[in-house]
C-alpha cells in the first residue's frame, strides 16, 4: 500500500512540475511579446527598411521599427538621415527622438496620438511631404529643431506642440493650420489659411520688424536671397543661414540692419557657392538687444547648367554623374579620394547623353571625395557618403 502512495505522489510531482514549466515558459514568452525595443541609427543606411539603418535592443524586437503604426514600448532615436515611404503614426506608449544632426524626411503623414512622446533637439529635423495631424490631448510633443509640413497641419482639442520651455524650435505649414481655438501651436490657439505664402512660427518672441517676404533667384554659378521689410524698430542684423550635407544649418553670411525705419527696405545676399545652388536658405533677424527671429526658409533651385552632380548622396557602390548641358561630351576621368585626400582608384567615364552610371565594384564605408575632369574642365572635390 505504501508503494502504491508513492507511486502516485511521484506521478502528481511530476504533474505538478510539468505545469510550472508550462507556467514558466507561458509567462517568460508573454514578458517577451511586451518586452521594450529601441531602434537606434547607424548611419550605415539612410532608409527606413533597411536593417542597416538600425541597432536594436530589446527582446523579441524585429530588425527595423514598424513601417506603419510605431506602438507602445518602441523607441525610435535618430541620429542620422533617415527617409521614410509612406506614412507614420506614432501611438500612446511611443517615444521618438530626432537629435542634432538627424533628420526624418517623409513621404507620407505622420499622425501624434495621444500618450505619445516626440523631442527634436536643436539640429533636429523633421520634413514631411503630407500632413501633420497632433490628436486630441497629445501634450508630449516637444519641439527644438526645426519641422517642416508639405501639407496641413491639424492640432486637436487640447493638443500642445512647440518647445519645452523658451526654446528655438520651429514650424513651416506649407498648407493651413487648423485648430479649434483649444490646441496651441508654438503657444498660438489661431488659425493660419492656406495661401502662397507657407504658414511659419517659432518659439522666439516677435520682433518688431515687419517682414514683407522673400525669394531667391538665380544667377550664373550664383543664388541671390532677396527680402524686404516694410517697417523696423531697433533692428541690428540679418544672418543667412544654408542647410548644408552634413544635415546642419551653416551660417554663411551677415548682412546689417537699417535700424529704425518706417519704409519699405530691400535687402539681398549673393552666394557665389555653387554647392548651394540647390540647397534651403533659412533668414533670421537680431535686434539691437540680441533677440532673434527665424523669418522663414526659402529653397533654391537653380539651373547648373555647367556642373557635374553625384548622386545619390549617400550611396552604395552605385552612383550616377549628371553632367549640365553646357559640359562638353566625350570622355572625364573620375578620381576617387580618400577624406585625407589619397588617390584610391581613377576611372574613365563618358558624356554621352548628360548622364553616367558607375559602379565602384569594392567596400566603401564613410566619407570619400570624388574629382571629375578632362583637358577642358574641372570639378572641384565633391563629397561623397557611401554605406
Amino acid at each position: 500500500m505504501s508503494i502504491h502512495l508513492q507511486l502516485i505522489n511521484v506521478f502528481q510531482l511530476k504533474i505538478y512540475s510539468s505545469y510550472n514549466l508550462f507556467f514558466f515558459i507561458l509567462l517568460a514568452s508573454c514578458s517577451l511579446s511586451n518586452a521594450a525595443c529601441n531602434y537606434s541609427s547607424t548611419g550605415f543606411s539612410s532608409d527606413w527598411n533597411d536593417p542597416l539603418s538600425w541597432i536594436v535592443s530589446g527582446g523579441g524586437c524585429s530588425s527595423i521599427p514598424p513601417t506603419g503604426n510605431v506602438g507602445t514600448g518602441i523607441t525610435i532615436n535618430i541620429y542620422h538621415e533617415i527617409f521614410v515611404s509612406g506614412n507614420l503614426d506614432i501611438k500612446n506608449g511611443a517615444v521618438l527622438n530626432i537629435y542634432t544632426g538627424g533628420s526624418l524626411i517623409m513621404t507620407g503623414n505622420l499622425v501624434f496620438s495621444n500618450g505619445s512622446i516626440v523631442n527634436i533637439q536643436p539640429g533636429g529635423n523633421l520634413f514631411i511631404s503630407g500632413n501633420l495631424t497632433n490628436n486630441n490631448n497629445s501634450t508630449g510633443i516637444f519641439i527644438e529643431g526645426s519641422v517642416y509640413v508639405g501639407g496641413d497641419l491639424s492640432a486637436g482639442q487640447g493638443s500642445e506642440i512647440g518647445p519645452e520651455g523658451p526654446g528655438t524650435g520651429s514650424i513651416t505649414v506649407e498648407g493651413a493650420i487648423f485648430t479649434d481655438g483649444t490646441a496651441t501651436v508654438f503657444g498660438s490657439t489661431s488659425d493660419c489659411p492656406d495661401s502662397d505664402n507657407p504658414c511659419y512660427t517659432s518659439s522666439m518672441e516677435p520682433l518688431p520688424v515687419e517682414f514683407l517676404g522673400a525669394s531667391v533667384e538665380c544667377g550664373i554659378n550664383s543664388a541671390t536671397l532677396k527680402w524686404s521689410t516694410s517697417s523696423e524698430i531697433n533692428s541690428s542684423h540679418f544672418s543667412i543661414e544654408v542647410f548644408n550635407e552634413n544635415d546642419f544649418w551653416e551660417t554663411i553670411g551677415i548682412i546689417g540692419a537699417v535700424g529704425n525705419s518706417n519704409q519699405s527696405t530691400v535687402y539681398e545676399f549673393v552666394d557665389h557657392n555653387r554647392e548651394h545652388l540647390k540647397s534651403v536658405f533659412r533668414l533670421n533677424q537680431f535686434d539691437v538687444d540680441g533677440q532673434g527671429k527665424v523669418l522663414g526658409e526659402f529653397s533654391s533651385d537653380c539651373n547648373l547648367q555647367n556642373e557635374v552632380i553625384v548622386y545619390p548622396n549617400p550611396s552604395s557602390e552605385n552612383i550616377t554623374l549628371s553632367f549640365g548641358s553646357e559640359i562638353g561630351k566625350g570622355d572625364y576621368l573620375l578620381e576617387l579620394y580618400s577624406i585625407s585626400g589619397v588617390l584610391l582608384d581613377q576611372i574613365v567615364v563618358e558624356n554621352g547623353n548628360g548622364n553616367s552610371y558607375v559602379n565602384l565594384d569594392y567596400d566603401l564605408r564613410g566619407i570619400y571625395l570624388i574629382k571629375v575632369s578632362n583637358d577642358s574642365y574641372s570639378t572641384k572635390m565633391m563629397k561623397q557618403n557611401f554605406y
